[in-house]
């Protein structure tokens, strides 16, 4: 079983969600120094929310928007990303005033780009020829 603080931590919640049982902390501290060189940290954060979200059968989609948006809109657009992807959607929420309007959304690799900013360039790209 994990052992000494590890165990209630963040660590032991992901070792508990890769259902690695009965690993001893020592491999896991040895382990962890050599992935600290592989990888940094942020990019670390994010492979392990992908293992845990694939595990859960859920996918995390970042939204940015020109404005924060109210909480009957993100509710909204939950709802319509969890009927797309047909899974459990986590919302990762982000304002750019850049975009003028609309909101860019990324899930995976997919994007859906409904930003003002977006239709003035293609706008200017249909009438230029």
């Amino acid at each position: 079983m994990i052992e000494r603080a590890v165990a209630g931590g963040r660590v032991g919640r992901i070792l508990e969600q890769l259902n690695i049982a009965g690993l001893a902390v020592d491999d896991v501290e040895a382990h962890a120094g050599d992935l600290r060189e592989e990888i940094g940290a942020g990019a670390r954060d994010a492979q392990v929310e992908q293992i845990l979200d694939e595990r859960a059968g859920a996918v995390s989609a970042d939204v940015i928007s020109a404005r924060p948006l109210t909480d009957e809109v993100k509710a909204s657009l939950e709802a319509a990303l969890r009927q797309v992807s047909q899974k459990k959607v986590r919302l990762n929420f982000k304002t750019d005033e850049t975009l003028l309007g609309g909101i860019v959304t990324r899930i995976g690799s997919t994007i859906y780009d409904g930003s003002v900013r977006n239709q003035l360039t293609r706008l200017g790209e249909e009438l230029a020829g």
